[in-house]
């Protein structure tokens, strides 16, 4: 069983921060939240890191890119094709499509301000070197930048909360399969939340056979929450295993070899 690696006793600079880590955990995954968690304590920390704006930046641009792949299909159930020209700020669009934002809340150019080839303040010249220089400092400049980032994170997340029922109906579209088409566990690896929300309620309805050899030639079989530790209390927490009620029928029905 996997565990959520320790917090090195790192705590949030403040509420925001909290709750955009606990909204990515519980509508995202826990993997796009850990990265959240180490950019924030990345940029806080005040050892003698020297690349710390290019480590944090790296890790919000993991991020970000982990909430676009989620809700894109939150418009029409598609995602941008890969070489698409711009893609970058076709996603985002899509995504507050998706969202129901309209073009002139300012979350919409806020976002559109990360992309761009030549965009000091796009995600990947952020997180990238410049040349042999040396890296760039966490300054005043990072810093607004940072605090950027966090605004759009924020109001994505809730935005994202408030139309939550997407990922169900396309869960419910995916159940009523008696096989997986080409790419759906794909889409469920790489588009479907990673949580146990999400695969809970996807191995609780799912009752065809011909999914069980996808699903483990995936891994999806295999994802066990991690522990959930609390270090301040002292306590463990054992999360229920999503897929084990799927397992259990595939067992009863003979039909399969587990």
């Amino acid at each position: 069983m996997s565990e959520t690696p320790p917090q090195r006793g790192f705590r949030f600079e403040d509420p925001r921060q909290a709750r955009i880590f606990e909204r990515l955990r519980r509508l995202i995954g826990e993997g796009p939240a850990q990265f959240f968690r180490d950019a924030c304590q990345v940029r806080s920390d005040q050892s003698s890191l020297d690349a710390r704006s290019h480590l944090a930046a790296h890790a919000l641009r993991e991020v970000e890119s982990a909430l676009r792949e989620v809700l894109e299909p939150f418009e029409d159930g598609a995602a941008v094709p890969k070489g698409t020209e711009n893609r970058h700020m076709k996603s985002i669009k899509k995504v507050c499509r998706g969202l129901q934002v309209p073009v002139e809340v300012p979350l919409v150019p806020l976002w559109l301000g990360l992309t761009g080839k030549e965009n000091p303040d796009a995600l990947h010249n952020r997180a990238h070197r410049h040349d042999l220089r040396p890296p760039r400092p966490v300054d005043e400049s990072f810093t607004r930048w940072f605090d950027r980032v966090l605004t759009i994170f924020d109001v994505v997340l809730e935005r994202a909360e408030a139309n939550y029922s997407v990922v169900f109906r396309a869960l419910d579209a995916l159940v009523a399969k008696t096989a997986p088409g080409t790419g759906d566990v794909d889409w469920i690896r790489r588009r479907v939340p990673s949580t146990p929300l999400t695969h809970g309620y996807f191995f609780e309805r799912l009752e065809h056979a011909d999914w069980l050899e996808p699903l483990a030639d995936a891994g999806l079989l295999t994802l066990v929450p991690p522990l959930d530790r609390n270090e301040e209390e002292g306590t463990i927490g054992f999360p229920p295993w999503p897929a084990k009620p799927y397992l259990l029928r595939m067992a009863q029905t003979g039909d399969r070899t587990i």
